[in-house]
């Protein structure tokens, strides 16, 4: 089975609630119609068809039972007992629909209105308080390739950045893309990096500035609790 990751796939929705058992059921997108690229760099199309197959497939493969872990960046990191160490997995099939305003959490992503997306509801059974903030909300789908399929979901620090043309309808194959075309998405990666760099390069003076505090400013100032309030603000940039 091969696996490739999309690190700018879906993300969690804003709507959520609780079980009896400290599980958190999350509404989650997981991937849109249009062009993609994977870990590797290689470009991938995703045209509504495509999505309808990957979650057909999905889904005829959690009816027999098959599991969809919900990592972290991918890990595949055991526990003692053998198992994965997981965030949690999926809790219901997918489902294919054209994305709403309401489905999503930031006005910036509502290029993606009228797309195609593939939806479902993941059971969170760890660090649930870090995905109720915010902090975790980027996702990563994990694609079997050979099986046209999804294998995995994983919640991710920070999205690959290639910008909006990952969400353009035009039929951009990965064999046969114009130069206009490759142009426009160049410029506009270029500067989705650069903007990603400035505020990467803000950040982390901010993170400096706090370990430098002189003590007698400190007082009473719960250092931790200051760099996680920053960081906050710094995931709804």
């Amino acid at each position: 089975m091969t696996n490739v990751y999309f690190d700018s796939g879906g993300y969690f929705a804003t709507s959520s609630f609780s079980t009896g058992d400290s599980t958190l059921i999350k509404n989650a997108l997981v991937l849109v119609e249009g062009i993609h690229k994977d870990n590797k760099g290689r470009t991938h199309e995703f045209p509504a068809s495509r999505i309808q197959k990957l979650v057909d497939n999905t889904n005829a493969s959690l009816s027999t039972g098959t599991e969809i872990p919900l990592m972290i960046d991918h890990s595949k990191e055991l526990l003692s007992g053998g198992e994965l160490k997981k965030l949690g997995e999926l809790d219901s099939t997918l489902e294919c629909r054209i994305i709403q305003r309401d489905d999503l959490p930031n006005s910036k992503m509502h290029h993606l209105i009228g797309k195609l997306g593939a939806f479902g509801k993941f059971a969170v059974r760890s660090r649930i308080e870090d995905v109720k903030s915010g902090l975790i909300k980027l996702l990563s789908p994990g694609i079997d390739l050979e099986n046209e399929r999804v294998a995995e979901v994983s919640a991710v620090a920070f999205p690959a950045i290639h910008g909006p043309a990952l969400f353009k309808k035009e039929s951009t194959a990965f064999f046969s893309v114009s130069y206009d075309e490759v142009k426009e998405q160049y410029g506009t990666q270029q500067k989705l990096r650069k903007q990603a760099a400035e505020c990467l390069d803000i950040l982390f003076k901010v993170m400096s500035d706090i370990e430098s505090l002189p003590e007698q400013e400190t007082v009473g100032i719960n250092l931790n609790s200051l760099k996680t309030k920053q960081l906050k603000i710094f995931y709804r940039i």
